[in-house]
């Protein structure tokens, strides 16, 4: 492999500067993009996710895991009264 000479060294160098140029470019503009994605994105709650807020009302005042347990008795309620 022969050694560069230095009109090809100055065109590497060149060549690598507008390559980094180009980069920093390009990283800018995403960057003011995703800024101004963010300011135009106005979250809003869906209808399903209302839906189930709405359901969730009635749980509050019960804890998970009693809620649970409960649920579970009426489970075995269920299955007893079936094979009865």
């Amino acid at each position: 492999m022969q050694p560069r000479d230095l009109e090809h060294f100055l065109d590497d160098v060149k060549r690598y500067e507008a390559q980094k140029k180009e980069k920093l470019t390009k990283r800018i503009e995403d960057k003011q993009a995703k800024t101004h994605e963010e300011e135009t994105f106005k979250p809003a709650v869906d209808e399903l996710s209302s839906q189930i807020v709405d359901m969730m009302e009635d749980r509050k005042g019960i804890l998970t895991q009693d809620r649970l347990y409960n649920k579970g008795q009426e489970k075995l309620r269920q299955i007893a009264a079936k094979e009865a």
